[in-house]
């Protein structure tokens, strides 16, 4: 027999199954938030204003440049300030990853800015 639950739903069986699978999609959606936050806690820059995709693009060049790979590859260019030496990584159109050097000859991530601010940077 069709019975209704206490939320209000009507169906067969011993739960609303509707109920059910809401509470499921919205536990996956929280556990999804939260390994990317955790992701983005471990960056070694904040990330927290950057759009999803240009968050994903900055920490896929962060870890290939830590693992080894060349600056060229990710069309980086090496400009000299007077702060010294940096190479600058484009992320897309509107975004920027800045690196200095470290001691070693390794690059270290400074920080992810728009072209507007990293054109204020250098102008």
């Amino acid at each position: 027999r069709r019975k209704t639950f206490e939320c209000g739903h009507t169906g067969f069986g011993q739960f609303c199954h509707a109920c059910r699978d809401r509470d499921l999609a919205l536990e996956a959606r929280r556990q999804a938030k939260a390994a990317k936050a955790a992701v983005l806690d471990a960056s070694p820059i904040p990330l927290d204003g950057l759009p999803a995709a240009v968050q994903a693009k900055a920490l896929e060049v962060m870890e290939a440049l830590g693992a080894g790979r060349p600056w060229q590859e990710f069309r980086g260019k090496k400009i000299e300030t007077r702060r010294g030496e940096r190479v600058v990584v484009p992320l897309g159109w509107s975004y920027r990853l800045l690196f200095r050097w470290n001691g070693e000859g390794g690059l270290v991530p400074e920080e992810a800015l728009s072209h507007e601010a990293y054109n204020g940077l250098f102008s």
